[in-house]
């Protein structure tokens, strides 16, 4: 889905928004770094915060839930 996201996030930011290339390729690699950054920030916080065992159970018991 992100590939399908960023295909065409540069052309509607120039041709619909009227921003110029080269700040449109800007915003483009900010989100990219974005989304790859972010779950491992993420991960880090969760880990550290909750600690494995008990993230683990509760992604399982958010899992049962959703069936």
């Amino acid at each position: 889905m992100l590939h399908v996201v960023t295909a065409i996030l540069v052309l509607f930011m120039v041709n619909s928004l009227n921003y110029s290339k080269d700040s449109a390729t800007g915003i483009y690699h900010g989100f990219i770094v974005f989304c790859y950054l972010f779950p491992v920030f993420g991960a880090v916080i969760s880990d550290g915060w909750l600690g494995k065992f008990r993230l683990s159970f509760i992604s399982v018991h958010y899992l049962k839930k959703i069936k």
